[in-house]
């Protein structure tokens, strides 16, 4: 009799723990195809946002195969999941999407990533089917939504705007040359800042119809806001007031991300260097950090694709102005430009 019991209770543990890998799997794979809905959702809008409608569906799919390939689990199973997407709008206040066209509310794209028997893609189970559990269904879904529409300011940048003394107290000074002279100071050199644009962490910036002209000096000719490529230079006094050097081409538009706090405050991050053709010719640039002095020129790849500058984490403030080594308070001229805020986008599933 013990011998039946000690049977029993060895077959009730293999049940347990085979119940217990099987449900480990489910759950990985769940977590994969939740990812893909996520991704494609985003996806779709993040083209949507930039190229339009017949782009991002036009694009869409291709999103979906690439986040599924790289699930490691559920991509290696015979079967794919079944993936629809649908375009709609959000209702905040219902939490609710809603198929179709709505301008009152914003739009959203709602995906669904399933492993169903009625769509004869179940997820098979490892173990479990050796007792006649052959498969489960799997339904995850993801809503992206389109919270923030474009909003632009027009700024006109005056070429004596001077990045190292951006966010900096009255009275504060920078940009001397190299014997200590022709320092600028807030009174005479001042940095302009973008004040109306929200510069909100994770989105991203454009500057369109670019125009004007900069020279560093009363004596020179002035260049268009891509500057003279024949004459790159670096900040001469290196990082100064916590924000970094860069190297670019003198008398182009250049930008600067800073959070609420001076500064000065902290060390200045490594500095971007744009030297090069092929550094200034990004369609789209993820990893400006605060207080990196960073190339616009004239905001468009060789191209004439509108580049893209993703706000970076904790930013609160946007400064434009114009590339020199020392001095900016004799510069000339001035740079006009459109920034636009892109459309953010919200997950909700």
């Amino acid at each position: 009799m013990v011998l039946v019991y000690s049977i029993l209770a060895m077959v009730a543990l293999l049940a347990i723990a085979s119940f217990a890998v099987d449900w480990g799997y489910v759950q990985c794979t769940k977590s994969e195809m939740q990812r893909t809905a996520d991704a494609t959702s985003r996806g779709y809008l993040s083209i949507y946002s930039i190229y339009g409608t017949n782009a991002a569906n036009a694009n869409g799919p291709q999103l979906y195969e690439k986040t599924y390939g790289l699930n490691p689990i559920d991509s290696g199973s015979p079967a794919s999941p079944t993936v629809s997407t649908t375009w709609g709008y959000w209702v905040a206040a219902s939490s609710q999407f809603i198929a179709g066209t709505n301008s009152s509310y914003p739009i959203a794209v709602r995906t669904v990533v399933s492993r169903k028997a009625s769509n004869l893609n179940p997820l098979s189970m490892p173990i479990a089917r050796a007792i006649g559990w052959q498969s489960t269904d799997i339904t995850c879904a993801a809503t992206a939504v389109l919270i923030q529409t474009e909003q632009s300011q027009g700024a006109n940048v005056p070429s004596t705007s001077d990045l190292w003394l951006a966010g900096m107290p009255n009275g504060s000074k920078a940009s001397a040359n190299a014997s200590g002279q022709y320092q600028d100071t807030t009174a005479n050199a001042t940095a302009y800042q973008a004040t109306t644009i929200p510069v909100t962490p994770g989105t991203y910036l454009k500057f369109d119809y670019i125009d004007g002209h900069s020279a560093n000096s009363p004596t020179v000719t002035s260049v268009p806001p891509d500057g003279d490529t024949g004459f790159i230079l670096s900040h001469e006094a290196g990082a100064e007031n916590g924000v970094a050097s860069i190297t670019a081409p003198i008398n182009c538009l250049i930008g600067l991300f800073l959070n609420a706090n001076a500064p000065n405050t902290s060390a200045a991050p490594a500095a971007l260097d744009y030297s090069s053709a092929s550094s200034r010719d990004q369609e789209q640039y993820d990893s400006i950090q605060l207080k990196q002095p960073f190339f616009i020129g004239d905001g468009l790849t060789s191209a004439g694709a509108s580049q893209m500058f993703k706000v970076p984490a904790g930013c609160t403030r946007l400064f434009l102005g114009t590339m020199d080594g020392y001095q900016w308070h004799n510069n000339n001229g001035n740079i006009n430009c459109s920034v636009t805020a892109t459309l953010t986008i919200e997950m909700k599933q």
